[in-house]
């Protein structure tokens, strides 16, 4: 018998202290496994920047492309979203009943997936809303089987992007790559913060102290919350803007640390975090939606 993954190892850690979790993880393992296999059909030209842009935007802190010049395999990302369908249908929910309406739409050339794909990078929402319609499902779980779908492609752009940032500090709240917002932070071994990005899954470091998003320096209105049973989690919130962040303590896992797995695992702290008040970082972002469904 092969030995388990990382990402399997990670998931079977988390079953044994919370069962409730166990549909939603084995469904997204086989998501994420999905999308480990088609990253290795992709083929593209490497992305790339004119090195006087790049300084440029690094002298102010801006992103070195926006979401829109993501570079698409769009033979891969089309193979991948109708394994995601086929993966999906056997859920018995009302995502799996639009997984069948969306691939049956793809087969039959109702829609065409590259246009879908171009209106997410676009952020066209009117557009996603049209497609919806015809093909007759939610807008969140098309946006989740697009962004889920060319996500390899996305991650596989951000990967070659972050050689221009090789010993270069960044420390804002929006990701170097492509200036969407993160999703989930952690502590490395040496209890440095660093955040993941909700869009392309690049992290960076950014300061320990503070809030990222409304620079307040006050410690006493950025509490964090953690349960004794889950030390490897915590939650910083700010009582001044009322956002919060989910976290994960490297320091404390006993389990290969996954950042995507992580971050479905923890769908508990994002109900008890809503629950006193506050608002995620990408809450009202479409891409959330792709995430955790």
């Amino acid at each position: 018998m092969a030995p388990d993954t990382p990402m399997e190892n990670s998931r079977d850690q988390i079953l044994k202290k919370r069962p409730a979790y166990t549909d939603i993880l084995n469904f997204y393992v086989q998501v994420f496994q999905a999308q480990e296999e088609n990253r290795q059909q992709i083929l593209m030209a490497p992305i790339s920047i004119d090195p006087s842009l790049v300084e440029k935007k690094l002298r102010h802190d801006m992103p070195l492309i926006d979401s829109k010049e993501f570079k698409m395999d769009q033979n891969a990302a089309v193979q991948l979203m109708t394994t995601l369908c086929d993966i999906t249908q056997d859920q018995h929910n009302a995502l799996s009943r639009a997984a069948v309406s969306l691939k049956t739409a793809i087969t039959d050339s109702r829609i065409d997936p590259g246009q879908i794909f171009d209106a997410l990078l676009n952020s066209d929402g009117e557009m996603l809303s049209s497609f919806s319609e015809t093909i007759g499902i939610r807008s969140e779980h098309l946006i989740m089987f697009t962004y889920l779908s060319m996500a390899p492609c996305v991650e596989t752009c951000a990967e070659q992007l972050s050689r221009y940032l090789e010993n270069r500090s960044h420390g804002k709240e929006y990701c170097p790559i492509c200036g969407n917002l993160p999703d989930l932070f952690f502590l490395d071994d040496n209890g440095k913060r660093h955040l993941k990005c909700s869009f392309c899954s690049h992290s960076w470091e950014v300061d320990r102290m503070g809030c990222l998003f409304c620079d307040s320096k006050d410690p006493e209105l950025h509490p964090y919350f953690f349960s004794p049973e889950e030390k490897e989690y915590r939650v910083d919130v700010c009582d001044a803007c009322r956002k919060y962040i989910k976290g994960v303590d490297t320091r404390h896992l006993d389990r290969p640390f996954v950042p995507k797995i992580e971050l479905v695992a923890t769908l508990h702290l994002d109900i008890k975090a809503k629950e006193a008040g506050y608002t995620g970082l990408s809450d009202g972002i479409p891409i959330k939606e792709a995430h955790v469904s």
